[in-house]
C-alpha cells in the first residue's frame, strides 16, 4: 500500500486540515451553485437550460480555481486535480452526473493510493484518477 501526502510548493506534506478546508468550500460551493439558476431578466426563457447550468457551474469552479485556491496554498497529488476533474465531468456527463461525480472524488480522493497509478507530472508524481475511471456503470 502506498502512500501520497499533498505537498505545498516547498515540497513540504500540507496541513490535512487546510486540504479538507478546500474540499469542503468546494463542495458547498458546487452544491449551492446547482440549487441555484441564474435568473432570466426578460424576454423568453432560455433555450438550452443545460448549457446555461453547465456555465453557471462553471462560473463556480473558475471562482474555486482564481479566488480560493491560492489563497488555501495546497498542492492537489491527485491528476488531474479536483477542480479539472470537475470541469472534466460537467463538460462529459452534464451538470447532474458531473456534480455527482465531483462529490464523489472528494469522498473518495483519501484512499485513491490504493486504486490509481501514479504517474509523473513535470517533477512530481501524482496519482491518475480521470472521470471515465469512475464511471462504473458505463464499463463494458
Amino acid at each position: 500500500m502506498r502512500s501520497i501526502p499533498a505537498l505545498s510548493s516547498s515540497g513540504a506534506p500540507a496541513p490535512l486540515r487546510t486540504r479538507a478546508s478546500a474540499v469542503l468550500v468546494l463542495s458547498a460551493l458546487l452544491a449551492l451553485l446547482s440549487l441555484f439558476p441564474p435568473p432570466v431578466l426578460g424576454g423568453d426563457p432560455p433555450q438550452d437550460p443545460p448549457a446555461e447550468a453547465d456555465s453557471f457551474l462553471s462560473l463556480g469552479i473558475t471562482f474555486y480555481q482564481e479566488v480560493l485556491a491560492p489563497v488555501m496554498a495546497s498542492q492537489c497529488y491527485m491528476s488531474p486535480s479536483c477542480s479539472r476533474y470537475s470541469r472534466q465531468a460537467f463538460a462529459r456527463y452534464g451538470p447532474l452526473l458531473g456534480l455527482l461525480l465531483t462529490i464523489d472524488r472528494l469522498f473518495h480522493e483519501a484512499n485513491e493510493d490504493q486504486t490509481s497509478p501514479l504517474i509523473r507530472e513535470g517533477k512530481t508524481f501524482k496519482l491518475f484518477d480521470p472521470p471515465e475511471a469512475n464511471v462504473w456503470w458505463k464499463r463494458d
